[in-house]
């Protein structure tokens, strides 16, 4: 039986050089104080906040785990048969959930705060995130 062709390998340096890289535990330890830090700011105070400040910084906090996810899943993806990947994607993907557990309570009271970022990049967003509400029943509102 022919030797089967060797497969291309992904270059992902753009995204970090390696798994142990340094710049991947700096990304990890940014995620983790800009979460803490989140949700110290905005943990019940969200209906008063600064929504367009709120919403930049929980952004901030997604494209770096984003990016650490993708790095991992790309790379897992590359070669699944590896153990050595495969522990790598299982301990970026048990990190990032232990990073976001401080984060729900920001969708649940999202969906309690009845204002809305005042235009702005954002306000499409938060409008599509509320869509999933019940609005406020009135006289004659779904009614056959």
């Amino acid at each position: 039986m022919p030797e089967a062709a060797a497969l291309p390998a992904w270059d992902l340096s753009d995204l970090y050089p390696a798994p142990d890289s340094p710049e991947l535990e700096a990304d990890f330890k940014r995620a983790e104080a800009a979460s803490v830090a989140f949700a110290a700011a905005y943990r019940g105070k969200l209906a008063t906040a600064d929504l367009p400040a709120a919403i930049a910084e929980y952004e901030r906090i997604h494209e770096i785990l984003g990016r650490v996810g993708s790095y991992s899943g790309l790379l897992f993806a590359g070669d699944s048969t590896d153990a050595v990947r495969g522990k790598f994607y299982q301990t970026v993907s048990e990190r990032i959930t232990a990073i976001t557990t401080s984060l729900p309570y920001f969708t649940l009271e999202r969906n309690r705060t009845p204002h809305t970022p005042a235009g702005g990049r954002y306000a499409s967003w938060w409008g599509g995130l509320r869509v999933g509400r019940t609005p406020p029943r009135s006289v004659g509102v779904g009614t056959v």
